[in-house]
């Protein structure tokens, strides 16, 4: 590339040149510049329509940059395979995946060890897919280290997934979502097992659920009640925790 950019042309580009990833002499597919990137560099995706031979890595710390989400388009060669697998400090921007059936974006289970301190930034992205249960943003908390933040951040993020999912989190994951349109989506946002999120200006349409929780992640906390509640307050005696923000009270024998 020239300085820290890496160029990618559909129509120009040639993955096999001696010197590809230059301005003119750009690689042809954007896994193929992915591969030559390091960490710091970015890689500048031209106009043009990608059938890329997916999974493709985003590597830690670099920066994928398409031309804008209307002039670059990505579709896999692997449409039951994921897209695009992210890494700690990576950020993508200004494309339109498309035609996919496994999931858009999403931590890769051959680098659950990463360190994820840094989450990977995901903003101004178009995502079209007629398959039921394609998932554009998937959050895995158990593809990352056990000491990372096992969060992505997105935003600006149009899901046209008909029948599918817009962001799903699962395994105490978390995410910060701003600006999310899901359109016809059979759930728009998505968490389980543990895992939230911030929310902001967002908007789900023509979809069945728009809001989804289910179950909760490992117990952080025991105790015993003492006494009748008052009010709808009841105290727990001696728990083995202090509680947490975001955490659930569950009590047994009711199945709520």
């Amino acid at each position: 590339g020239q300085g820290n950019t890496i160029y990618v042309s559909a129509t120009t580009g040639n993955d096999s040149a001696t010197n590809a990833g230059q301005f003119n002499s750009p690689y042809k597919t954007i896994k193929a510049a992915l591969a030559a990137a390091t960490s710091g560099q970015t890689v500048h995706i031209g106009p043009g329509t990608y059938t890329e031979n997916n999974p493709v890595t985003i590597p830690q710390n670099v920066s994928l940059m398409g031309n804008d989400l209307r002039t670059v388009f990505v579709t896999p060669q692997n449409p039951s395979s994921d897209l695009f697998y992210v890494s700690g400090g990576c950020y993508i921007w200004g494309i339109t995946i498309k035609n996919y059936n496994a999931n858009g974006f999403a931590y890769s289970s051959s680098m659950s060890s990463q360190n994820v301190f840094v989450s990977p930034y995901i903003q101004n992205i178009t995502s079209s897919t007629t398959t039921p249960g394609a998932t554009a943003v998937m959050v895995d908390g158990n593809y990352t280290s056990s000491i990372s933040t096992k969060a992505m951040i997105v935003g600006f993020f149009t899901i046209i997934n008909q029948a599918g999912v817009g962001v799903h989190l699962i395994n105490q994951a978390y995410s910060q979502l701003v600006n999310i349109y899901t359109i016809g989506a059979n759930v728009g946002i998505w968490t389980e097992s543990g895992s939230f999120c911030t929310l902001n200006g967002s908007d789900n349409s023509i979809g069945n659920i728009g809001l989804r929780a289910d179950g909760y992640g490992p117990i952080q906390s025991y105790g015993v009640t003492t006494g009748y509640s008052i009010g709808g307050s009841f105290l727990i005696f001696n728990p083995t925790n202090p509680p947490h923000v975001n955490q659930v009270v569950i009590i047994p024998g009711d199945p709520n």
